[in-house]
């Protein structure tokens, strides 16, 4: 992958770009949750809350997510539920992968938390259609020209160790958002929930480092001495992105097991943006208009992971020197032949979600 695959995500960023803030702008959504953050009044009729840390450049930041969020939490619909579900165990799962990456390829103990924290950030303020094409386009180099086992070196068990215990707080911070569409719970409550779900970037970032040096403390007090073991590193590292990408899927499926099975609600409802009906001045053109957004997120996601997976099967398999690990000769079988198999990877991408692929193929990687 060159220039033709820097000139995709250019313009891969530009289209996320307009399918998302384009959209909203044009449809009437933008100008609906401005509107609401200058009555004060969300289109349910309940008043928004405007203080949440009482800083009031902080507070204003929040306004727009908190409006935003809460029109897709607040009828707790089954086909906005299950886009929330499918949508952000995709994303905490690629979050993951790239903190994973970022420590593969720096030293610094804290280089990759902060990178971590800055792209989780981003992608909060931004949205994820636009800021994983600009992750990609910066990063493709690390994706597709990978070192294996000496981007591990730098590595001890106490980081391998804390990996694994991240993935699976990973796997469940989703859940901090999803919640108001779960349980019946206070408007106050919902955007409180909503607004301190943008700390959940420092909180991934920083969990690892902080982690591995609590076991490195407590390693240093009862196994003084101890050998790293290169072996076990490797399969720790393996089993936080095998772990992560398995919350993807699991969230994925469950998006894809209530457009199916949940009463009012419709598969094509969940992901199809053609299903998705936008009437200026509607009452539910907030809820609509996210609902629009975020299933755009989604479609565009899947085009910036697809040509990332392909490159690393493809280079796993050129190097040989890559395995699954996961103890199943057909998965391993499947993944080495994928590489000119875009049909099939793309089908894979969108059954498992685009979260899973990106995380098990980098663990191919391992």
């Amino acid at each position: 992958m060159g220039t033709y695959a820097h000139l995709y995500y250019l313009g891969l960023t530009a289209v996320g770009f307009d399918a998302l803030w384009g959209v909203m702008v044009r449809n009437g959504t933008a100008q609906a949750i401005g509107q609401a953050k200058t009555t004060g009044v969300l289109p349910c009729g309940e008043a928004l809350r405007r203080s949440y840390i009482g800083l009031a450049v902080v507070d204003r930041f929040l306004l727009s997510p908190v409006i935003f969020y809460d029109g897709m939490t607040h009828h707790r619909h089954p086909a906005q539920r299950a886009l929330l579900v499918a949508l952000f165990s995709t994303m905490q799962t690629t979050s993951f992968t790239m903190f994973v990456n970022g420590i593969r390829h720096s030293r610094h103990p804290l280089w990759p938390a902060l990178k971590s924290m800055f792209w989780g950030m981003f992608n909060q303020s931004h949205g994820a259609a636009f800021v994983y094409p600009v992750y990609f386009f910066t990063h493709l180099k690390q994706f597709t020209q990978l070192r294996h086992d000496q981007e591990l070196e730098h590595i001890d068990e106490a980081d391998a160790e804390a990996l694994v215990c991240t993935s699976v707080i990973a796997a469940i911070l989703p859940l901090w958002l999803i919640v108001p569409t779960i349980v019946p719970c206070s408007t106050d409550t919902r955007q409180v929930l909503i607004a301190s779900y943008r700390l959940t970037p420092a909180i991934l970032s920083m969990m690892q480092p902080l982690l591995a040096r609590l076991l490195r403390v407590t390693r240093r007090k009862n196994q003084p001495g101890t050998q790293v073991s290169r072996s076990r590193v490797k399969r720790l590292v393996k089993l936080s992105l095998v772990i992560s990408g398995a919350a993807a899927a699991m969230g994925h499926l469950y998006g894809i097991a209530s457009g199916c099975l949940a009463s009012g609600s419709r598969l094509v409802d969940v992901f199809w943006p053609g299903a998705t009906d936008v009437r200026p001045g509607a009452r539910d053109i907030i809820t609509q208009g996210c609902h629009l957004f975020l299933q755009n997120d989604w479609w565009v996601i899947v085009a910036a992971v697809v040509p990332v997976v392909s490159a690393m099967i493809s280079n796993g398999k050129r190097d040989g020197t890559v395995s699954l690990g996961l103890g199943h000769q057909g998965l391993q079988r499947l993944f080495g032949g994928l590489k000119d198999r875009w049909v099939t990877l793309t089908g894979l991408t969108i059954m498992f979600s685009p979260g899973a692929a990106l995380a098990w193929s980098l663990a191919e990687t391992v």
